[in-house]
């Protein structure tokens, strides 16, 4: 499927959509440069260009906004998409006495549609979620990093369709509720009982949406002052660091460090392998597998016969007694019998089973003296650890940091830290006194009395058959994204290595949000240039491999980006979008704008205002030679519309 904008227009609305139309039809370049000062009416046009795509509603303050000052009571909004081969007009008049709104859709072919009715497969495929994704605002940028917005996983699946497994489910749940209303207009005797059911697994259901909603706070706080914690950390390292004053046992303490860590590694390794064995654990252990050895030698198994001797036994004149098998009884016989005989591959499994008996058998016994090292390399590295950190505290203070104050909110952090962590595994545990506490013994809870509820609505096999497909869902949808995640992550950061090139910036992991390396999610530790190249490459990985071709719209494309990265952006996007709309500003010119110049795909469009009337000129000598200041704005050159 191939996507494209033809052209939009305005009628009666605000500023300069008093009166405003872009045909990109006539010349339809994949890149459309369209120059924009400020006050004409981007941000506006961008927004109903987004909900015009999608079929989003409007509240009565977004109409309202949307009045022109001194215009008439009604305006409009019309944008003419290329759906492959096909033509759809979707028009939006908005009612401003009345603040009421109105979606029309005209297709060519098909004839006119009354709301937004674009045909399928595009009306399921241009949702909300993902024509953000390519209609793209700023504020999209910073969200993709933001854990409590999911919008890294949301992206996921607006792109990839994944919603289609959860509708699956919808669609069974529905099912399930049908059957029960169904039940209850047959059965209304059992009402008092379905009653009662219904009320003790809604109750169950409330407290495990609380415990989740609860653990969901909890993560976040503790995510938030680790943050603190490591970010403290550093303040204080950095000090220690940047003191001018030469001290030997400052950088003897930091080597003390490496060294006592590189030990207790060594020591941890080599008892843990240990405890990999569990004859090595207690000499009973070992006892038994030598005696379950023993006894499978005495047994003389796999022994010498097998179904494959019986089979040509089978096929011989005679009996190995030399009974004649010309009877077919006989031979019958001795294949019926062959069952109760090991196959070949039988015979190599416990062939393998002894090797493993005989090997495990002998136990190695971990010594004192191991345990005894890994307590002393345990306890070095803390003495190391509490050299450094009493260095760090004579650098920094005589740098002129506040110490004390520091190691006091350091205390702090760590024990809100550890209270959180506490919190956190009450929640997550299955031993807790009461299931209102625990969200694995709630979980539970919630199943038993939806069973119970299920029998008393008569609804239980069609309840467990929904649960098992909702099961098989999820385990479909869990493996489908962690997939996609793990192989947008290696596209993106392949691209952010050629895209930001002053450090290393990369995607650690993609969860509900993007996680870059070395950097929490709760600070600014991205500058916006870095933010907006980030969510480039994030984006343009998602839809490189997509089986629709969608095109791409953004306002101030490369306004915060440096000029090394504008122009690696510059020469990204037109590689993964068959159309490019990019809102631009005479700022944007060096390293992004010129990019374009070389290339001969480019339509460029440019917009001011002009008394009350919105001019648009065609022609890159007319963009070129466009300036704005406060008293307008000039343009020489190219072709009016």
């Amino acid at each position: 499927m191939h996507i494209k904008i033809l052209s939009w227009a305005a009628k009666g609305l605000r500023g300069a959509l008093e009166s405003f139309q872009i045909d990109l039809s006539d010349d339809l370049k994949p890149i459309a440069l369209i120059q924009m000062p400020t006050g004409t009416g981007k941000t506006t046009t961008i927004s109903l260009l987004r909900k015009a795509i999608s079929g989003e509603d409007f509240d009565k303050a977004e109409i309202r906004s949307l009045r022109a000052e001194s215009g008439p009571g009604e305006g409009f909004f019309e944008l003419v998409l290329l759906l492959d081969q096909a033509q759809a007009k979707v028009r939006i008049e908005f009612d401003f006495q009345n603040e009421t709104f109105l979606y029309t859709t005209i297709l060519t072919p098909g004839g006119n549609r009354r709301g937004h009715d674009l045909p399928r497969p595009y009306d399921r495929l241009l949702d909300r979620n993902l024509t953000r994704l390519f209609v793209f605002d700023g504020e999209l940028a910073a969200d993709l990093r933001n854990q409590d917005m999911d919008q890294a996983d949301e992206a996921i699946e607006a792109l990839y369709r994944l919603s289609v497994l959860k509708k699956l489910k919808d669609d069974a749940e529905e099912t399930l509720d049908k059957q029960r209303k169904q039940n209850k207009h047959i059965k209304g005797h059992k009402s008092n009982v379905r009653d009662k059911k219904r009320a003790e697994r809604d109750e169950a259901a409330e407290c495990l949406e609380r415990l989740k909603a609860r653990r969901s706070e909890i993560f976040s706080e503790k995510i938030r002052i680790d943050a603190d914690l490591t970010q403290l950390s550093r303040e204080i390292t950095n000090l220690a660091d940047h003191n001018k004053e030469v001290d030997a046992s400052y950088n003897s303490a930091k080597d003390a460090v490496g060294t006592a860590a590189a030990h207790l590694d060594e020591r941890h390794s080599f008892v843990s392998g240990h405890f990999l064995r569990p004859q090595n654990l207690h000499p009973k252990i070992a006892t038994r597998l030598s005696t379950c050895y023993d006894q499978i030698e005495a047994a003389k198994l796999p022994g010498p016969s097998s179904k494959v001797w019986f089979d040509w036994l089978a096929q011989q004149d005679e009996c190995v007694c030399g009974r004649s098998l010309e009877d077919h009884k006989y031979r019958d016989a001795i294949l019926d019998q062959k069952e109760k005989y090991l196959g070949g591959e039988q015979h190599q499994l416990i062939n393998e089973i002894k090797h493993a008996l005989k090997v495990g058998a002998t136990a190695t016994n971990i010594s004192k003296q191991s345990i005894s090292d890994l307590d002393a390399a345990t306890g070095a590295y803390r003495d190391a650890i509490q050299q450094l950190r009493e260095a760090q505290d004579r650098r920094v203070r005589a740098a002129g940091g506040d110490i004390d104050e520091m190691r006091e909110r350091e205390r702090r952090l760590s024990t809100q830290s550890r209270d959180f962590e506490k919190a956190l595994s009450l929640l997550d545990s299955n031993d807790a006194e009461n299931w209102r506490d625990s969200i694995p013994l709630c979980t539970r809870e919630l199943e038993r009395r939806e069973e119970a509820r299920n029998e008393a609505d008569d609804t239980f096999e069609t309840y467990r058959k929904v649960k098992l497909l909702n099961e098989l869902l999820d385990d479909v949808l869990e493996a489908t994204i962690f997939k996609v995640r793990k192989t947008i992550q290696t596209r993106t950061n392949d691209k952010l290595s050629g895209i930001i090139h002053a450090e290393d910036l990369t995607i650690d992991a993609i969860d509900s949000a993007l996680r870059l390396t070395g950097i929490s999610r709760e600070r600014e530790d991205v500058s916006v240039g870095q933010s907006l190249a980030v969510a480039y490459a994030f984006l343009t990985s998602l839809f490189e491999h997509a089986s629709y071709r969608l095109p791409f719209i953004v306002d101030s494309p490369a306004g915060p980006i440096d000029i090394e990265t504008r122009k690696s952006v510059s020469n990204l996007l037109p590689q993964m979008f068959p159309q490019l709309i990019m809102f631009v500003q005479s700022g944007e010119r060096e390293g992004f704008v010129e990019a374009f110049y070389q290339r001969n795909d480019v339509s460029y469009l440019t917009c001011w205002r002009e008394s009350d009337d919105i001019k648009v000129v065609t022609g890159r000598p007319a963009f070129e030679a466009f300036h704005s200041n406060e008293d307008g704005a000039s343009v020489r050159g190219g072709n009016a519309t």
